[in-house]
């Protein structure tokens, strides 16, 4: 498709203090896309008003894929217990995580990423590590004092 996220490829040998740096900053900088996929995007955006896989256009194929990914998405997560907050637009799903318990070992767990762990941290890395379901805590998205907002 055109949509271009950015590739994340490499790993990092060195001191413990560097190391622990960058898994800090990881998760504020994984979306940044690099120059050439910036570059890359020019080109395919040139071809998105054609038609496109049976669409008007790309942006009409893209809307009608997010959807049904989107509803497939919302409808395992009402499944698991979480309640979807039905957005309009954006790229993520955000859920209402109350109603689960995050086991107490998570919640005093501490990271060089979350020293200070708050529920959504613990509640991704619970459900990355017993799961396999991969999540972004919506705290990472906030200042440290608003922090306690979305936890």
């Amino acid at each position: 498709t055109f949509s271009v996220t950015g590739w994340q490829v490499g790993w990092v040998v060195g001191p413990a203090r560097w190391v622990r740096d960058i898994q800090t900053l990881l998760p504020y900088v994984q979306f940044c896309p690099a120059t050439p996929m910036q570059e890359a995007m020019v080109a395919v955006l040139k071809r998105a008003d054609q038609e496109y896989e049976g669409e008007r256009n790309y942006y009409d194929w893209l809307r009608k894929s997010y959807v049904a990914k989107r509803d497939l998405l919302a409808a395992a997560l009402e499944a698991g217990g979480i309640v979807p907050m039905r957005g309009e637009g954006g790229f993520f799903l955000v859920g209402d995580t109350r109603n689960l318990r995050v086991p107490q070992r998570y919640l005093s767990e501490s990271t060089p990423a979350m020293p200070a762990m708050t529920r959504d941290w613990a509640l991704c890395r619970w459900l990355a590590l017993e799961w396999g379901v991969i999540g972004i805590p919506c705290s990472a998205f906030y200042s440290a004092e608003n922090r306690h907002l979305a936890a």
